[in-house]
Protein backbone atom coordinates (compact mmCIF):
# COMPACT_ATOMS: atom_id res chain seq x y z
CA UNK A 1 0.00 0.00 0.00
CA UNK A 2 2.80 2.43 0.87
CA UNK A 3 4.64 1.69 -2.37
CA UNK A 4 1.54 2.59 -4.35
CA UNK A 5 0.15 5.50 -2.40
CA UNK A 6 2.82 7.52 -0.57
CA UNK A 7 2.56 11.20 -1.59
CA UNK A 8 5.61 13.02 -2.98
CA UNK A 9 7.90 14.18 -0.19
CA UNK A 10 7.28 11.19 2.08
CA UNK A 11 9.84 8.36 2.33
CA UNK A 12 9.60 5.16 4.34
CA UNK A 13 12.27 2.61 5.29
CA UNK A 14 11.40 -0.99 6.09
CA UNK A 15 13.60 -3.52 7.86
CA UNK A 16 13.96 -7.15 6.85
CA UNK A 17 14.52 -8.42 10.37
CA UNK A 18 12.04 -6.19 12.27
CA UNK A 19 8.63 -6.12 10.66
CA UNK A 20 7.31 -4.11 13.61
CA UNK A 21 9.54 -1.10 12.81
CA UNK A 22 9.53 1.57 10.12
CA UNK A 23 11.32 4.88 9.72
CA UNK A 24 9.59 7.72 7.85
CA UNK A 25 11.07 10.98 6.58
CA UNK A 26 8.81 13.84 5.51
CA UNK A 27 10.07 16.78 3.47
CA UNK A 28 8.51 20.06 4.58
CA UNK A 29 5.88 21.31 2.11
CA UNK A 30 6.53 24.43 0.04
CA UNK A 31 5.19 27.80 1.20
CA UNK A 32 5.25 26.77 4.86
CA UNK A 33 7.78 27.57 7.62
CA UNK A 34 8.85 23.93 7.26
CA UNK A 35 9.73 24.21 3.57
CA UNK A 36 12.58 21.91 2.53
CA UNK A 37 13.22 20.68 6.06
CA UNK A 38 13.57 16.94 6.72
CA UNK A 39 11.48 15.54 9.56
CA UNK A 40 12.22 11.99 10.70
CA UNK A 41 9.83 9.69 12.56
CA UNK A 42 10.36 6.22 14.01
CA UNK A 43 7.26 4.01 13.90
CA UNK A 44 6.65 0.89 15.98
CA UNK A 45 3.67 -1.42 15.66
CA UNK A 46 2.54 -2.83 19.03
CA UNK A 47 1.26 -6.40 19.26
CA UNK A 48 -2.34 -5.15 19.38
CA UNK A 49 -2.03 -3.33 16.03
CA UNK A 50 -4.27 -2.57 14.15
CA UNK A 51 -6.69 -2.47 17.07
CA UNK A 52 -4.49 0.29 18.47
CA UNK A 53 -2.47 2.92 16.57
CA UNK A 54 1.27 2.65 15.94
CA UNK A 55 3.70 4.36 18.29
CA UNK A 56 5.36 7.29 16.54
CA UNK A 57 8.45 9.10 17.83
CA UNK A 58 9.77 12.28 16.21
CA UNK A 59 13.46 13.25 16.01
CA UNK A 60 12.98 16.62 17.71
CA UNK A 61 16.61 17.56 18.46
CA UNK A 62 15.26 19.16 21.64
CA UNK A 63 13.13 21.70 19.75
CA UNK A 64 9.38 22.22 19.61
CA UNK A 65 8.90 23.69 16.16
CA UNK A 66 5.20 22.87 15.96
CA UNK A 67 2.33 22.66 18.47
CA UNK A 68 1.92 18.98 17.51
CA UNK A 69 5.61 18.02 17.74
CA UNK A 70 7.04 18.07 21.25
CA UNK A 71 10.66 18.47 22.38
CA UNK A 72 10.64 14.90 23.72
CA UNK A 73 9.57 13.49 20.35
CA UNK A 74 5.88 13.06 21.11
CA UNK A 75 3.59 13.47 18.11
CA UNK A 76 0.28 14.94 19.21
CA UNK A 77 -2.37 13.76 16.76
CA UNK A 78 -5.94 12.56 17.20
CA UNK A 79 -5.32 9.71 14.78
CA UNK A 80 -2.58 8.40 17.09
CA UNK A 81 -4.83 8.79 20.15
CA UNK A 82 -2.26 11.17 21.61
CA UNK A 83 -4.75 14.03 21.47
CA UNK A 84 -8.39 13.91 22.42
CA UNK A 85 -10.03 14.93 19.17
CA UNK A 86 -13.36 14.24 17.57
CA UNK A 87 -14.35 10.59 17.44
CA UNK A 88 -14.26 10.71 13.63
CA UNK A 89 -10.57 11.68 13.80
CA UNK A 90 -9.45 8.97 16.23
CA UNK A 91 -7.88 5.65 15.39
CA UNK A 92 -10.10 2.72 14.41
CA UNK A 93 -9.36 -0.75 13.07
CA UNK A 94 -9.97 0.73 9.61
CA UNK A 95 -7.26 3.37 10.01
CA UNK A 96 -3.89 2.97 8.27
CA UNK A 97 -0.30 4.11 8.57
CA UNK A 98 -0.75 5.93 5.28
CA UNK A 99 -3.35 8.15 6.96
CA UNK A 100 -0.87 8.92 9.74
CA UNK A 101 1.83 9.95 7.26
CA UNK A 102 -0.52 12.05 5.14
CA UNK A 103 -1.90 13.74 8.26
CA UNK A 104 1.62 14.56 9.43
CA UNK A 105 2.44 16.19 6.12
CA UNK A 106 -0.84 18.01 5.55
CA UNK A 107 -2.21 18.75 9.05
CA UNK A 108 0.96 19.32 11.10
CA UNK A 109 3.50 20.84 8.69
CA UNK A 110 1.15 23.61 7.63
CA UNK A 111 1.48 27.21 6.45
CA UNK A 112 0.24 28.75 9.70
CA UNK A 113 1.11 26.32 12.52
CA UNK A 114 0.22 28.85 15.22
CA UNK A 115 -3.45 27.99 14.77
CA UNK A 116 -2.77 24.29 15.46
CA UNK A 117 -2.58 25.20 19.14
CA UNK A 118 -5.95 24.42 20.76
CA UNK A 119 -8.17 27.49 21.14
CA UNK A 120 -6.18 29.77 18.85
CA UNK A 121 -8.21 29.16 15.69
CA UNK A 122 -10.57 31.88 16.96
CA UNK A 123 -7.82 34.46 16.32
CA UNK A 124 -7.67 33.69 12.61
CA UNK A 125 -8.56 36.75 10.55
CA UNK A 126 -7.77 39.22 13.34
CA UNK A 127 -4.85 41.61 13.67
CA UNK A 128 -3.78 39.80 16.85
CA UNK A 129 -3.84 36.47 15.10
CA UNK A 130 -1.90 37.83 12.14
CA UNK A 131 0.83 39.23 14.37
CA UNK A 132 1.09 36.17 16.63
CA UNK A 133 1.00 33.76 13.70
CA UNK A 134 3.81 35.63 11.94
CA UNK A 135 5.98 35.57 15.07
CA UNK A 136 5.32 31.86 15.61
CA UNK A 137 6.11 31.04 11.97
CA UNK A 138 9.39 32.92 12.21
CA UNK A 139 10.41 30.80 15.17
CA UNK A 140 9.28 27.64 13.40
CA UNK A 141 11.38 28.54 10.35
CA UNK A 142 14.51 29.14 12.42
CA UNK A 143 14.05 25.86 14.29
CA UNK A 144 13.39 24.01 11.04
CA UNK A 145 16.73 25.18 9.66
CA UNK A 146 18.44 24.34 12.95
CA UNK A 147 16.83 20.90 12.81
CA UNK A 148 18.18 20.37 9.29
CA UNK A 149 21.66 21.31 10.49
CA UNK A 150 21.40 18.98 13.50
CA UNK A 151 20.16 16.17 11.29
CA UNK A 152 23.18 16.61 9.03
CA UNK A 153 25.53 16.22 12.02
CA UNK A 154 24.13 12.86 13.08
CA UNK A 155 21.50 11.49 10.69
CA UNK A 156 19.63 8.33 11.73
CA UNK A 157 20.57 5.18 9.88
CA UNK A 158 19.24 5.16 6.33
CA UNK A 159 18.59 8.89 6.20
CA UNK A 160 22.13 9.88 5.17
CA UNK A 161 21.69 9.41 1.42
CA UNK A 162 18.24 10.96 1.38
CA UNK A 163 19.59 14.02 3.19
CA UNK A 164 22.48 14.35 0.75
CA UNK A 165 20.23 13.91 -2.28
CA UNK A 166 17.79 16.46 -0.92
CA UNK A 167 20.52 19.06 -0.44
CA UNK A 168 21.87 18.41 -3.94
CA UNK A 169 18.41 19.04 -5.36
CA UNK A 170 17.21 21.81 -3.06
CA UNK A 171 20.31 23.27 -1.43
CA UNK A 172 20.53 26.29 -3.72
CA UNK A 173 16.85 27.07 -3.22
CA UNK A 174 17.22 26.80 0.57
CA UNK A 175 20.15 29.21 0.52
CA UNK A 176 18.45 31.64 -1.86
CA UNK A 177 15.33 31.86 0.31
CA UNK A 178 17.34 32.26 3.51
CA UNK A 179 19.48 35.02 2.00
CA UNK A 180 16.45 36.89 0.66
CA UNK A 181 14.69 36.69 4.01
CA UNK A 182 17.82 37.81 5.83
CA UNK A 183 18.29 40.84 3.58
CA UNK A 184 14.64 41.90 3.34
CA UNK A 185 12.44 43.60 5.92
CA UNK A 186 9.26 42.21 4.36
CA UNK A 187 8.24 38.71 3.46
CA UNK A 188 9.43 37.45 0.10
CA UNK A 189 6.90 34.63 -0.21
CA UNK A 190 3.49 33.69 1.11
CA UNK A 191 4.64 32.09 4.34
CA UNK A 192 3.34 34.94 6.50
CA UNK A 193 0.84 36.34 4.02
CA UNK A 194 -2.24 37.84 5.63
CA UNK A 195 -4.43 36.30 2.94
CA UNK A 196 -8.04 37.42 3.09
CA UNK A 197 -7.78 38.82 6.63
CA UNK A 198 -8.26 42.52 7.30
CA UNK A 199 -9.85 43.17 3.90
CA UNK A 200 -6.92 42.43 1.67
CA UNK A 201 -3.44 41.08 1.28
CA UNK A 202 -0.81 42.77 3.38
CA UNK A 203 2.75 41.54 3.80
CA UNK A 204 3.98 41.28 7.37
CA UNK A 205 7.56 42.50 7.89
CA UNK A 206 10.13 40.02 9.14
CA UNK A 207 11.23 40.90 12.64
CA UNK A 208 14.77 42.05 13.34
CA UNK A 209 15.16 39.11 15.70
CA UNK A 210 14.28 36.69 12.91
CA UNK A 211 16.78 38.23 10.50
CA UNK A 212 19.48 38.25 13.18
CA UNK A 213 18.91 34.58 14.00
CA UNK A 214 18.87 33.74 10.30
CA UNK A 215 22.13 35.59 9.84
CA UNK A 216 23.78 33.39 12.47
CA UNK A 217 22.62 30.25 10.66
CA UNK A 218 23.59 31.30 7.14
CA UNK A 219 27.31 30.40 7.33
CA UNK A 220 26.50 26.88 8.52
CA UNK A 221 23.79 26.47 5.89
CA UNK A 222 26.16 27.63 3.18
CA UNK A 223 28.86 25.21 4.31
CA UNK A 224 26.46 22.28 4.50
CA UNK A 225 24.64 22.81 1.22
CA UNK A 226 27.69 23.74 -0.81
CA UNK A 227 29.58 20.69 0.47
CA UNK A 228 26.75 18.43 -0.71
CA UNK A 229 26.47 20.22 -4.05
CA UNK A 230 30.20 19.96 -4.68
CA UNK A 231 30.26 16.34 -3.56
CA UNK A 232 27.23 15.70 -5.72
CA UNK A 233 25.45 12.50 -6.53
CA UNK A 234 25.50 10.89 -9.96
CA UNK A 235 21.85 9.88 -9.81
CA UNK A 236 19.86 12.00 -7.32
CA UNK A 237 16.39 10.89 -6.32
CA UNK A 238 13.66 12.95 -7.98
CA UNK A 239 10.53 11.22 -6.71
CA UNK A 240 9.47 10.75 -3.15
CA UNK A 241 7.19 7.77 -2.91
CA UNK A 242 9.37 4.68 -2.71
CA UNK A 243 9.58 2.32 0.24
CA UNK A 244 13.14 1.09 0.69
CA UNK A 245 15.01 -1.17 3.04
Amino acid sequence: MLRRALPPGVYVQAYEDRIDLLRATVIGPLETPYEDGLYVFDIQFPGEYPSVPPNVQYYAHGMRLNPNLYQNGKVCLSLLNTWQGKCAECWTTESTLLQVLVSTQSLILVKEPYYNEPGLEAERGTSTGLRNSAIYSEGARIMSLQSLLELSRNPPSGVEELLKEHLVLRGKAILKTARLQHESNVTTDNTFDNGDALNGVRKVPFSQGFRTALGRLLPRLETLTMACIVDGLSDPVVGGNEVGE
